[in-house]
């Protein structure tokens, strides 16, 4: 999860549990007017679903697990449920299982799978690899973290292909001597090949985060925080306004 930093530990059994059921049931009620939907006659149309508006406010729960084979290999796997239209329907669902692999103690590589799952019809499901290249460093009590992710994504509809990069820098410190530590990061997309997919190649959008973070022990922490993302796809500025809630375990 974008939120956090390694965890180590053995998570408690009762928050893993509150964490998993919170996601479920937060999808099955966005989904459920949408399915709902789904099952009418086709005679019936449904009306095209509103564009997002400028200025969205939307609602991002991330759910992260961290399972570790040996001391430099560890498998991870992120979720994230997306909710926009004012917290009212539901955009997408984000899978993300990978394998992480530290080179030393500070530089860090990172393979796996993504997808894109929408639940509108104004967005097409996407899918494929995607490689992390991580170096995190400390001063004093300050984390630094520098992430390089690229994401080669096939659209499910006529085989469009967009390969982007981003880059992400965060900072992390504690507040005194309790478990709360404050976050804070910039992330920033380009778009490196947009065959088929009508995008602009180039500069594509930046994501400013700031949050708390809340270090539970025994491999558990958890995250609340804000998220300015400032897209420019058409060389319109458009601003989305995100809640972010996240979920981290180590399950070991």
């Amino acid at each position: 999860m974008s939120a956090f930093t390694k965890v180590a530990g053995r998570a408690p059994a009762r928050l893993l549990a509150l964490a998993v059921l919170s996601t479920l049931a937060a999808a099955t009620i966005a989904i459920a007017p949408a399915a709902a939907q789904e099952k009418q006659p086709k005679q019936a149309k449904q009306p095209t679903p509103p564009q997002t508006p400028n200025d969205d406010l939307r609602l991002a729960t991330e759910l992260g697990f961290e399972y570790r084979l040996s001391p430099p290999w560890r498998l991870r796997l992120d979720s994230q449920l997306v909710l926009d239209h004012d917290i009212d329907r539901a955009r997408r669902l984000e899978l993300r299982p990978g394998v992480v692999y530290a080179i030393t103690p500070h530089w860090a590589v990172v393979g796996g799978y993504v997808q894109y799952q929408p639940f509108t019809t104004q967005l097409v499901a996407t899918r494929g690899p995607f490689q992390d290249v991580a170096f995190g460093m400390d001063f004093g009590h300050l984390s630094l973290a520098n992430r390089l992710r690229t994401e080669e994504l096939f659209f499910d509809t006529d085989g469009a292909l967009l390969i982007r990069t981003r880059y992400r820098l965060s900072a992390q410190h504690p507040i005194g001597d309790s478990p709360w530590s404050i976050l804070v990061s910039d992330e920033v997309y380009f778009n490196l090949k947009t065959d088929g997919t009508g995008r602009t190649a180039g500069y594509d959008r930046n994501k400013f985060y700031g949050g708390l973070v809340l270090d539970i022990g025994r491999g558990a922490k958890i995250s609340a925080g804000y998220e300015l993302t400032e897209v420019q796809p058409t060389g319109s500025l458009n601003e989305f306004h995100t809640i972010k809630l996240g979920f981290a375990f180590a399950l070991n």
